[in-house]
Order: structure tokens, then C-alpha cells, then sequence
């Protein structure tokens, strides 16, 4: 044997004998925190034991040795129990610590103090590997996780960048009882600078515009004097819907709520969540 093969096994046998004993407490489905976590958890694992069997080489029999390893860290071996358990070791890690912080800081925002609960995350991913539906199936917690992902989410953006929504609305609101403010049914509003006197493109169509993109606070976070290319059907909805209004040679002033922007999505460094948006836009051509 060589002496690299000798270190690799002592540095497994080390790796075995500092593992913890680390198991998750019971499933507690209290609120929607603990029940997202948990419908994640076993959403994530379809798929997963295929792969396990199939790319790992972990065999069935030994799932408990898997199991094991899966809740304390990672390594691999050529002998099949240990394999089975340094592959869980392996993938516990990433699942535990990784994937529960990115969900996390997806769900709940970089900010939060809030987090998935890890225990029911895996004890989903576990019994969702190992077809036990009895708390739920993996097509329940795959509609379940999407839902309340969404809604959390959601809850979540409110919270942390509701002053930004009400500033929106407020600007909007006292935008709409200017004198040649046009309103339309989406919530756009927009202002005639220039009448054009050409075609007005389709959703299908390329065009050229010129454009400044602004806060409502007057911060200038884009802006193209030479003119772009762009497809009408490619746009933010508030620039779709202005666009098929627009006759070739216009430029308009749009107010665009943040339903019609990038909605509960930040953009850039400057558009945060729930921004309501400021373009001047103007209608070069149609390609």
C-alpha cells in the first residue's frame, strides 16, 4: 500500500472518531416555518435515492449507514458500509449547513434573523429519500413548499421593504392629479413629451430607444443617449404596455408601479424590492 493511501485512511479513521452523534429532534409542524422547512427538506430529495445508488455507489442495504454518516460529515471509502456512511457524512454537511443557509437567506432575506428549521428540513429530506409519506407525499410537500415558499417570501420582502411599497403608492397617487398625467387600467401612468408621428411597434418587434431610468427619489441607475436595440416582448410589462402605444418619434415620461417593474425583485444595486420606477423613454424606430 502506498504511504498517500496509508495517510488517506488515517485521516478517515480520525474523521470517524470525531464525528458527532448529531440526530434532528422529532418533526414539529407548529407554523409555517416549521411546515415549509420540512416540505423542502422531502421536496429536494425526489430524485435523490437514484442518485445515491446509482452515482454514490451507496447500496440499499446500508442506508442506515448512510443515514448515519448523513448527519455527522464527509469522506469516502472503498468498503461499502463505510462508503455508505461517509457519503452521508458528505451530503449531511452540504444539506445541514448549506443548502439550509441558502434556502434561508433566499426565503427570509440577507438581513433576517430567521432561518429554515433545520431539524424538520431534514427529517423531510430523509423520509422523502426513503418514500415515507406518512406526514406528507413528496407531491403534497413539493405543492406545499412552492406555496409557502412564495407566501413567506412574500411576508418576508413586505416586511423588510414595506416603507419602500408606501413610498411608491404615495409617489404614484400624487402623480396621477397632475395636469397631463394619463393613467391606463395596469396602474401605468405617463406623460406626452413629444407626439411621434411614425408606426407603433407589436410585442413581436425589435425596436431603438433612447432612455434615462430613475428612482423616484431623482437617483439615475441607468441611461442610453446613443440608443439600444431591444425586443418589445423582452421589456418590464410598464415599457411593453407604453411601447405598443407609442408612434415612432414619441417621448414619453412613464411612472411604472412596481407590479409593472421587477415587482418584489431587486435590480442592480439601486431598484430594491417593490420599487416603483421613472423612464424617459423615446421611440427611435422599429427594426
Amino acid at each position: 500500500m502506498k504511504v498517500k493511501n496509508l495517510l488517506a485512511v488515517a485521516l478517515v479513521a480520525a474523521a470517524i472518531s470525531s464525528c458527532s452523534n448529531y440526530k434532528p429532534a422529532r418533526t414539529v409542524l407548529n407554523n409555517k416555518i416549521d411546515t415549509v422547512s420540512y416540505a423542502i427538506g422531502m421536496a429536494r430529495s425526489n430524485g435523490f435515492l437514484p442518485y445515491l445508488q446509482n452515482q454514490m455507489g451507496v447500496d440499499s442495504a446500508y442506508m442506515a449507514d448512510f443515514w448515519r454518516g448523513f448527519f455527522e460529515g464527509a469522506a469516502k471509502s472503498s468498503d461499502m458500509a463505510l462508503n455508505a456512511y461517509m457519503a452521508g457524512l458528505q451530503i449531511g454537511m452540504s444539506e445541514g449547513e448549506q443548502t439550509v443557509n441558502s434556502i434561508s437567506m433566499e426565503l427570509f432575506g440577507e438581513s433576517s434573523d430567521l432561518s429554515l428549521n433545520r431539524d424538520n428540513y431534514l427529517n423531510g429530506f430523509v423520509d422523502g429519500t426513503n418514500l415515507n409519506d406518512k406526514i406528507m407525499s413528496r407531491e403534497v410537500a413539493s405543492e406545499t413548499a412552492e406555496r409557502l415558499f412564495d407566501e413567506i417570501h412574500a411576508e418576508s420582502m413586505e416586511l423588510e421593504y414595506g416603507d419602500n411599497k408606501a413610498a411608491g403608492q404615495i409617489f404614484l397617487e400624487e402623480k396621477a392629479k397632475e395636469e397631463g398625467i394619463i393613467a391606463t387600467g395596469s396602474g401605468l401612468l405617463y406623460k406626452v413629451i413629444k407626439k411621434g408621428k411614425g408606426k407603433i411597434p407589436t410585442i413581436d418587434q425589435r425596436v431603438t430607444v433612447k432612455y434615462k431610468g430613475s428612482l423616484i427619489d431623482g437617483t439615475v441607475f441607468d441611461e442610453s443617449t446613443t440608443g439600444i436595440e431591444l425586443s418589445v416582448g423582452n421589456v418590464i410589462e410598464g415599457w411593453q404596455e407604453a411601447l405598443q402605444m407609442m408612434p415612432v418619434g414619441s417621448k414619453w415620461e412613464l411612472y411604472i408601479p412596481y407590479e409593472l417593474g421587477y415587482g418584489e425583485r431587486a435590480a442592480g444595486a439601486d431598484i430594491k424590492p417593490y420599487s416603483a420606477l421613472i423612464f424617459e423613454v423615446e421611440l427611435v424606430s422599429i427594426l
